[in-house]
C-alpha cells in the first residue's frame, strides 16, 4: 500500500504544478494526469462555445448507458463543475477525472474554462460562470417537454464562483431570457467569507468590487438560497474552515438546507483529487456528492416563460428597444451594447451602483409596476436604499405604501418595516448606462418608463 501510495503521490505532483516540465505547452502535463486519472468508458465528452470569446469553451461529458436521453420524467439533474485556480489559471481538461465519475454515476456534467486574472478582475470570471449556465440551461437543460434542475459545483475559486450564481440573483438576472435558479450547491473548498479586497493574493483581483460583500457569497444567502453540500478538508491550510462556518451559519439563518461534510486528513487540493478512482479510498467524497443529490427534494418547474419574472424580463426588452428609437430620434447617440440590464427577481437584495454607471431602476410587486428612481453616478447610496426606507418626504416607494390603504390586505406586509417587504416581494429592475453620457438621457430614459409602464405610485 505504501509503494502504491508513492506511485500515485508521483504521478498527482504535476497535476498540483510541485514539478515543472519545460518546454511543454501549458497545463500539459496536468492534463495528461487528469486523463489518466479518468474512469474510461461509459461516457462520452464533446467541446462546445458557450460565448464569443476564445476561453468560452466548456466539455460536456454525456453517459453512454441513456440515462441522458430525457425518456423518463424523473431526469437526473445536470452538473456544472467551476475548477479552481485561485483566479489565475485552470484548464478545463485538467478535470477529466471530475466529469467522468460523475457521468459514471448517470449525471451529465458540463465543465467549462473562464477567463482570469490579470486578463480580467472581479466580477468578470463570476459573470463568465453564469454565461455557462445560461449556455448549458438553454442548449441542455430546457430541451424537451420540460427542463431538467442545474447543480452548480466548484471548487477553490470555483465553488465561490458557484456560490456566487447561486446566492446572487443578479449574476442570472440580467439575461432578458434568464434562466431558473441553480437547484443546489455543491461547494469544495470555498473562500465564501474572507475579504478578497485586502487579502494579499486577491487585493489586486477584486479591486474593482464597490464592497467587500459584493464578493463574499456568504453575504447573499437569503431566503430562496438553494440547497448545499459544503465539503471541506480539516488539514486545508489554503482556505480556512471559517469559510464554511460562515456560510453554514448565515444558511441555518435563513432557514435553508445546508449540510457540511469534512475530512481529516484532506487538503485543499487532496479533497478534489479524491474524486478519481486510484484516490477513492482515501476520502467518501464522491459517495457524498452522490448521497446529496440523491436526496434533494423533486423539481416542479413551470414553462419559464410563464412566470412573473419571464414574463417582466419580456416587459423591459420591449420598453428598451422602443427608448432606443425614440432617444435616436432626440439625438442620442446610444445603442443596445451600451446598455445593461439587471433583473432581481423577489426575493432581492439591493446592490452597490456599479462604477462609472448610472441607473433607472423600477420595482414590480402586488400585480404592478410600483416606483420608477434614478440615480446619478455619485448616487450610490440613493441607489442602494432610498426607496426602502420611510424617509422625509413622499418620494419613497416605503412612504407611498405605508399611505396606501389597500396595502392593509396585502399579505405579509408590515406597515412598521415596508422596506422588508419591499425586498422580499418586489422585483427589482436596474437599467445602467454608462456614466459619460448626458444626465438629460438618463433623465430621458426615467421619463420614458413613467409613460410606458405608468407605475402605480407617480404623481
Amino acid at each position: 500500500m505504501r509503494i502504491r501510495s508513492i506511485i500515485i503521490t508521483l504521478f498527482i505532483l504535476p497535476v498540483l504544478g510541485l514539478i515543472t516540465v519545460p518546454q511543454l505547452p501549458k497545463h500539459s502535463v496536468q492534463i495528461f494526469f487528469g486523463h489518466l486519472l479518468a474512469e474510461s468508458g461509459s461516457h462520452s465528452r464533446s467541446t462546445k462555445s458557450y460565448g464569443n470569446l476564445p476561453q468560452h469553451q466548456l466539455d460536456i461529458y454525456r453517459p453512454d448507458n441513456g440515462q441522458d436521453t430525457g425518456a423518463t420524467p424523473d431526469k437526473k439533474p445536470i452538473i456544472l463543475f467551476l475548477y479552481g485556480g485561485g483566479w489565475r489559471e485552470g484548464a478545463r481538461e485538467i478535470y477529466e477525472f471530475v466529469g467522468a465519475a460523475l457521468t459514471k454515476r448517470g449525471y451529465t456534467t458540463i465543465i467549462p474554462d473562464y477567463r482570469v486574472y490579470p486578463e480580467v478582475s472581479f466580477p468578470k470570471f463570476i459573470e463568465d460562470a453564469a454565461l455557462a449556465y445560461f449556455w448549458v440551461w438553454k442548449n441542455i437543460a430546457r430541451s424537451g417537454a420540460n427542463s431538467r434542475p442545474i447543480i452548480v459545483m466548484g471548487h477553490s475559486a470555483g465553488a465561490h464562483s458557484a456560490a456566487m450564481i447561486a446566492l446572487n440573483p443578479a449574476y442570472l438576472a440580467k439575461y432578458a431570457d434568464a434562466p431558473p435558479p441553480p437547484t443546489a450547491l455543491i461547494g469544495i473548498s470555498g473562500p465564501y467569507a474572507f475579504d478578497p479586497t485586502t487579502w494579499p493574493t486577491t487585493k489586486d483581483i477584486f479591486a474593482t468590487a464597490p464592497t467587500p460583500d459584493a464578493a463574499r457569497p456568504s453575504a447573499h444567502v437569503g431566503s430562496e438560497a438553494p440547497p448545499a453540500l459544503l465539503l471541506h478538508g480539516l488539514k486545508d491550510t489554503t482556505v480556512r474552515m471559517f469559510n464554511l462556518e460562515t456560510l453554514q451559519a448565515n444558511y441555518r439563518k435563513a432557514g435553508r438546507k445546508v449540510v457540511v461534510k469534512t475530512y481529516p486528513n484532506m487538503s485543499h487540493i487532496d479533497i478534489v483529487l479524491t474524486i478519481a478512482r486510484p484516490l477513492r479510498w482515501r476520502a467518501s467524497v464522491l459517495k457524498d456528492i452522490t448521497d446529496f443529490i440523491q436526496n434533494l427534494p423533486p423539481q416542479i418547474q413551470p414553462p419559464h416563460e410563464q412566470t412573473t419574472a419571464g414574463a417582466l424580463r419580456k416587459t423591459i426588452d420591449a420598453t428598451m428597444e422602443a427608448f432606443i428609437k425614440a432617444a435616436k430620434l432626440a439625438g442620442h447617440s446610444i445603442n443596445k451594447t451600451m446598455i445593461d440590464i439587471e433583473f432581481l427577481p423577489a426575493p432581492h437584495k439591493p446592490s452597490a451602483l456599479p462604477k462609472n454607471k448610472m441607473a433607472v431602476y423600477g420595482f414590480w410587486g402586488d400585480g404592478a409596476w410600483l416606483k420608477i428612481g434614478k440615480a446619478g453616478p455619485k448616487s450610490n447610496a440613493r441607489y442602494q436604499s432610498q426607496h426602502y426606507n420611510l424617509g422625509s418626504t413622499r418620494s419613497t416607494l416605503a412612504r407611498s405604501l405605508v399611505e396606501d390603504t389597500h396595502m392593509s390586505s396585502v399579505t405579509g406586509f408590515d406597515r412598521d418595516s415596508p422596506g422588508t417587504w419591499i425586498k422580499r416581494s418586489t422585483h427589482r429592475i436596474n437599467i445602467l448606462l454608462p456614466s459619460d453620457q448626458p444626465k438629460e438621457l438618463l433623465s430621458f430614459l426615467e421619463t420614458f418608463l413613467h409613460l410606458d409602464l405608468r407605475p402605480r405610485y407617480e404623481h
